[in-house]
């Protein structure tokens, strides 16, 4: 029979709704679906995070330490982060990227666990959005993802630290003659610098005489071994020190 022709069934008025005689069954059920009431059942969530703080550190990483509590009913016994996270800019690396839950953290949600990690290598101000997962591992041993979702990690503004050369004072990506007259000019006749950093060519932690001088050495003097890090690829000052690096436009 065709659905859609003038055959009825039989109908009368209840309560709360209209007579509906003389419809079309198919759309008499059309009718009846769209009076009755519906009910949605919301998504249990199966995590509960805390709250992502992140804390500057005087390597130029960011720390961040978030707590989780295991809601999917599968006991979790690794936390899963990606390597490298994107964001508008460049690119973000995570450390490490494997936390083991021993014993396993229980799918009711009873225990809460602290999960931490390190950031390098974001920009100042920017939010990094980065997916995580809990796995479950079954008596077979093998992993099975229970549970998953994504951490938004505001990083510090003047908390990561500037990306530099050492030795480049002049910033143009490599070490000259120029760049031993800078670190001299900075010296005796007061030159402005935006990054002091690169100018500390042995990382003392001082700019002096000397840096011009290792500068030249590792031009012209051979078996001198090349400036600290960050060299040759720009990098963050790996060690702590009040020079500074504002601004350089070489990386």
């Amino acid at each position: 029979m065709n659905p859609f022709t003038t055959d009825t069934i039989r109908c009368q008025a209840t309560e709360g709704r209209p007579a509906l005689c003389g419809w079309p069954p198919m759309l008499l059920l059309l009718a009846i679906a769209l009076l009755s009431p519906t009910t949605f059942t919301e998504a249990q969530a199966c995590l509960e995070l805390g709250t992502v703080p992140a804390e500057c550190n005087s390597d130029g990483s960011v720390s961040v330490t978030f707590e989780v509590a295991n809601l999917s009913g599968l006991d979790a016994h690794k936390l899963f982060l990606p390597v490298t996270v994107y964001f508008p800019g460049g690119t973000a690396t995570i450390s490490p990227t494997v936390t083991i839950f021993d014993p396993a953290l229980p799918g009711d949600g009873s225990v809460v666990a602290t999960v931490e990690f390190f950031i390098d290598g974001a920009t100042d101000g920017s939010v990094l959005e980065i997916p995580f997962a809990l796995m479950h591992k079954d008596d077979s041993g093998n992993l099975e993802e229970c549970c998953s979702d994504v951490l938004e990690v505001p990083i510090p503004v003047g908390c990561v630290g500037v990306q530099f050369i050492r030795g480049d004072a002049n910033q143009d990506e490599s070490i000259s003659i120029p760049d031993a007259m800078v670190i001299l000019n900075f010296l005796f006749n007061g030159w402005p610098v935006t990054c002091v950093d690169a100018l500390d060519s042995n990382d003392s932690g001082n700019i002096t005489i000397t840096d011009a001088v290792n500068v030249l050495c590792a031009l012209f003097c051979p078996g001198t071994p090349p400036p600290p890090a960050p060299f040759p690829d720009c990098g963050i000052d790996p060690t702590g020190d009040f020079l500074g690096c504002g601004n350089y436009d070489g990386c």
